[in-house]
Protein backbone atom coordinates (compact mmCIF):
# COMPACT_ATOMS: atom_id res chain seq x y z
CA UNK A 1 0.00 0.00 0.00
CA UNK A 2 2.98 2.00 0.78
CA UNK A 3 6.04 1.03 -1.09
CA UNK A 4 8.24 3.69 0.15
CA UNK A 5 7.79 2.25 3.61
CA UNK A 6 9.23 -1.08 2.76
CA UNK A 7 13.12 0.54 3.26
CA UNK A 8 12.99 2.55 5.90
CA UNK A 9 11.72 2.03 9.15
CA UNK A 10 11.45 5.30 10.25
CA UNK A 11 9.69 6.36 8.18
CA UNK A 12 7.20 3.56 8.69
CA UNK A 13 6.99 3.91 12.21
CA UNK A 14 6.36 7.31 11.36
CA UNK A 15 3.35 6.80 9.03
CA UNK A 16 1.85 4.12 11.78
CA UNK A 17 1.83 6.44 14.66
CA UNK A 18 0.63 9.36 13.06
CA UNK A 19 -2.12 7.14 11.95
CA UNK A 20 -2.36 5.88 15.37
CA UNK A 21 -2.10 8.82 16.87
CA UNK A 22 -4.85 10.40 14.58
CA UNK A 23 -7.01 7.29 16.06
CA UNK A 24 -6.85 8.05 19.31
CA UNK A 25 -7.03 11.65 19.93
CA UNK A 26 -9.06 14.45 18.92
CA UNK A 27 -5.93 15.90 16.67
CA UNK A 28 -5.13 15.59 13.19
CA UNK A 29 -2.12 14.15 11.38
CA UNK A 30 0.61 17.42 11.26
CA UNK A 31 -1.59 19.32 13.95
CA UNK A 32 -0.09 17.66 17.57
CA UNK A 33 2.64 18.66 19.20
CA UNK A 34 6.18 16.62 19.45
CA UNK A 35 5.31 16.37 23.52
CA UNK A 36 1.92 14.95 22.84
CA UNK A 37 3.24 12.57 21.08
CA UNK A 38 5.65 11.42 23.22
CA UNK A 39 3.38 11.57 25.92
CA UNK A 40 1.45 9.04 24.41
CA UNK A 41 4.14 6.86 23.56
CA UNK A 42 5.00 6.99 27.11
CA UNK A 43 1.57 5.68 27.86
CA UNK A 44 2.00 3.07 26.09
CA UNK A 45 -0.88 3.82 23.46
CA UNK A 46 1.27 3.93 20.36
CA UNK A 47 2.57 0.44 18.91
CA UNK A 48 6.55 -0.15 19.96
CA UNK A 49 9.03 0.91 17.71
CA UNK A 50 10.26 -2.64 17.82
CA UNK A 51 6.98 -4.19 17.47
CA UNK A 52 6.61 -2.54 14.10
CA UNK A 53 10.17 -3.31 12.94
CA UNK A 54 9.75 -7.11 13.88
CA UNK A 55 6.15 -7.60 11.94
CA UNK A 56 7.73 -5.34 9.08
CA UNK A 57 10.41 -7.55 9.12
CA UNK A 58 8.11 -10.89 9.45
CA UNK A 59 6.30 -9.67 6.33
CA UNK A 60 8.65 -8.96 3.91
CA UNK A 61 10.46 -12.59 4.82
CA UNK A 62 7.04 -14.52 3.99
CA UNK A 63 5.57 -12.32 1.11
CA UNK A 64 8.15 -11.14 -1.55
CA UNK A 65 5.77 -8.94 -2.90
CA UNK A 66 6.01 -6.64 0.11
CA UNK A 67 9.93 -6.63 0.11
CA UNK A 68 12.19 -2.95 -0.91
CA UNK A 69 14.86 -2.36 -2.89
CA UNK A 70 17.26 -3.12 -0.15
CA UNK A 71 15.78 -6.39 0.96
CA UNK A 72 18.50 -8.05 -0.48
CA UNK A 73 21.33 -5.84 0.19
CA UNK A 74 20.29 -6.03 4.47
CA UNK A 75 20.16 -10.39 3.81
CA UNK A 76 23.81 -10.33 2.02
CA UNK A 77 25.02 -7.83 5.36
CA UNK A 78 23.41 -10.25 7.83
CA UNK A 79 24.88 -13.32 6.40
CA UNK A 80 28.36 -11.35 6.37
CA UNK A 81 27.91 -10.25 9.73
CA UNK A 82 27.31 -13.59 10.89
CA UNK A 83 30.24 -15.47 9.43
CA UNK A 84 32.18 -12.69 11.10
CA UNK A 85 30.88 -13.56 14.39
CA UNK A 86 31.50 -17.10 13.79
CA UNK A 87 35.00 -16.36 13.23
CA UNK A 88 35.38 -14.42 16.67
Amino acid sequence: MYPALRDSDNKLIATFWSMEAAEISTYKAGQMSAKELLNMLYKNLLTSPESIRRCRQKLQEESEELRGTVYYQKQNEGKTITKNIKHL
